[in-house]
């Protein structure tokens, strides 16, 4: 069995010549009590790690804490969690196309982002394409709203593409190729 910090008794750890001193063990024993309060309350402080069990009010306080972009409360708990998993990391690559795309992925499910040079347009200007229905017009200012929470600021956002999905259809096709040998028939006299 492997031995951790929560599994492990200090007097296991000297060498033989110390743990047959008695004052030794008997400090050792102290120290193991006190050792198990402090290991105990580790998983308290370990928060961030247990995101995925925090309610919502501490997910929002490390919200504002962390200083997540473009974290609304009236997200989903699931997505306000994402969010501020991923802080670190679009903090980290702030005003990039990959702090927008991931940031637009997470919050509204799926998303891509077009360069000006991928489309034609004008330098430093780029579009998002967005893979949803949108339930409204908000919607749109929505994914404006995240997109300039991540960008850079001298890059312009032209427009959002809203790809509207369609429904998945089976479609089947069938033909027949009828081959006849042709007999022609003559009646001679």
């Amino acid at each position: 069995m492997s031995r951790t910090i929560y599994n492990v008794g200090l007097a296991e750890l000297l060498p033989p010549n110390f743990a047959e001193d008695n004052n030794i063990q008997a400090t050792c024993a102290a120290l193991d009590a006190m050792n198990t309060l402090v290991v105990g309350e580790i998983s308290k402080v370990l928060v961030l790690a247990s995101l995925g069990n925090q309610p919502s009010a501490i997910t929002d306080i490390l919200a504002i804490e962390q200083r997540t972009p473009y974290y609304k409360q009236s997200f989903e708990l699931p997505v306000r969690r994402a969010l501020l998993a991923n802080t670190g990391e679009i903090n980290a690559i702030k005003g990039t196309k990959a702090a927008v795309e991931k940031t637009a992925k997470i919050v509204f499910g799926s998303a891509t982002v077009e360069e000006w040079f991928e489309y034609s347009g004008d330098p430093f200007h780029f579009r998002v394409l967005v893979n949803e229905f949108p339930n409204s017009d908000s919607q749109v200012s929505e994914v404006e709203n995240a997109v300039a929470s991540v960008k850079n600021a001298r890059s312009v956002l032209d427009e959002v593409i809203i790809i509207a999905a369609t429904a998945k259809v089976n479609s089947y096709v069938a033909g027949v190729v009828l081959l006849a040998p042709v007999i022609n028939v003559t009646q001679t006299a």
